[in-house]
C-alpha cells in the first residue's frame, strides 16, 4: 500500500547510474573506458534522483495521513522509519564487525560512531562505509521534514521546501570554498533534491 509501482523505472535507473559508476573502482576496470565511463553512468545524478523520489514518497505518505486521519502521528513517522531501516542497517553494521574482526578490513572508531549516529555525510568516511553518507543525508531529512510538515499549513510547507531549495546552491558554493570535503556529501547540498521531490 505504501508503495508507487509506477516509480521502479526511476529507482531501476537511479541503481543502474551508481553500481556503473562505482565500477571505474574496481580492479582491472579498463583504463581505456576511464575517460567518458562518467558521462554515461553519472553516479552522482543517480543519487540526486533517489532524493527526489525519497522526498516525493515521505511527503505522499505524510499527506495521505493527514488526509486520512486530519493530522499525522510524528510517534507513528518514526515508528515506520524505524521497523524499515534499522534491522537492515545493524546487519550491514554486524556484517561490517564480522569483517573487521576476521579479515584485514580496519574500520576506525570514529568511522563506527558516524555510522551508529548517521553522521557519515560529515566525517569519518572510508570506502567500505563511505555510501552510508546518503543514507545519513535521509535520516536528517527525516528529522527536519516531517516536523515542519506537522508545524506547518500548506502554503508555509511550500515556502519552508522553496526556502531550502534556495538556500542549497550558496551552501555548495560556501563548502567548496572553505569545506571542500563537505561539497558532495553535506544534508545541505543536497537537501534542494530531497525538497523538490517534497514540493512535487
Amino acid at each position: 500500500m505504501n508503495r508507487l509501482s509506477s516509480l521502479d523505472g526511476f529507482r531501476g535507473i537511479a541503481i543502474t547510474l551508481v553500481l556503473g559508476s562505482h565500477l571505474t573502482r574496481t580492479e582491472g576496470f579498463p583504463d581505456r573506458l576511464q575517460a567518458y565511463w562518467g558521462y554515461i553512468f553519472d553516479g552522482g545524478l543517480g543519487v540526486r534522483v533517489f532524493f527526489v523520489l525519497s522526498g516525493f514518497l515521505i511527503t505522499h505518505l505524510l499527506v495521505r495521513e493527514e488526509i486520512q486521519f486530519g493530522s499525522v502521528s510524528l510517534g507513528h513517522f518514526y515508528i515506520r522509519r524505524t521497523l524499515r531501516i534499522l534491522p537492515v542497517y545493524i546487519a550491514f553494521l554486524t556484517t561490517l564487525a564480522l569483517l573487521s574482526t576476521l579479515t584485514s578490513v580496519s574500520i576506525s572508531v570514529g568511522g563506527w560512531i558516524s555510522s551508529i549516529t548517521f553522521t557519515k555525510n560529515f566525517w569519518s568516511s572510508q570506502w567500505i562505509d563511505g555510501h552510508l553518507w546518503s543514507l545519513a543525508v535521509e535520516e536528517q531529512f527525516y528529522l527536519l521534514w516531517p516536523c515542519a510538515f506537522y508545524l506547518l499549513k500548506e502554503r508555509g510547507r511550500l515556502v519552508f521546501a522553496m526556502l531550502l531549495i534556495l538556500l542549497s546552491p550558496f551552501f555548495r558554493v560556501w563548502f567548496y570554498l572553505h569545506y571542500r570535503e563537505l561539497y558532495y556529501y553535506s544534508f545541505f547540498t543536497n537537501m534542494d533534491a530531497l525538497m523538490i521531490g517534497s514540493s512535487a
